[in-house]
């Protein structure tokens, strides 16, 4: 598209069409252009824009004007809706703060027969970090599965650890067999 100059001459007819109150779609119409061009025509005028474009008896400017010459658009307290009450609200407490802290006690030494250790179970609450995870019981579901609970570097115990971690010699071999 092409940009055209406005001459003296069609500033002089849009400010007449502007006296007469036409509205910019029908001076672009008239004129041959669209009415977004008359628009930013007047805008960058300031002849044009001295006289600007008529308002409409419905302009919004009106309206807005109105409302700044009220004190408040608020509705009284009796025209209000009343909104229920808000529940209160309900705190999320971590299961951790429920419980009283269980002082720590040593625990025994395990004990071996045959190879096979020997522990007393505890269950998984009263579990601390590094603490052996290893299940001792077979516990059913909804009944209190215990664990070892000996101190170990991570989630077994060094004897539980042997068992869950095999060397890959160990594991070749019984591959092989």
């Amino acid at each position: 598209m092409a940009f055209k100059l406005w001459t003296r001459e069609q500033d002089a007819r849009v400010a007449d069409l502007l006296r007469e109150g036409l509205s910019a779609r029908k001076i672009g119409a008239l004129m041959g252009m669209s009415g977004n061009a008359v628009i930013g025509r007047v805008h960058r005028n300031k002849e044009l824009a001295a006289i600007g474009f008529a308002r409409a008896s419905g302009w919004p400017g009106q309206r807005v004007a109105e409302l700044k010459k009220r004190k408040s658009r608020a509705k009284p307290a009796s025209e209000r809706i009343q909104m229920p009450a808000p529940r209160p609200r309900i705190k999320v407490v971590s299961p951790s703060i429920l419980f009283e802290p269980v002082p720590s006690k040593p625990l025994p030494e395990p004990v071996f027969i045959s190879g096979e250790r020997l522990t007393v179970g505890r269950p998984v609450h009263l579990l601390g970090l590094n603490e052996c995870r290893w299940a001792v019981n077979d516990a059913d579901k909804g009944e209190l599965a215990l664990f070892c609970g000996a101190k170990g570097a991570g989630s077994w115990c060094l004897f539980h650890e042997r068992l869950v971690y095999k060397p890959i010699s160990l594991r070749a071999e019984r591959l092989a067999a």
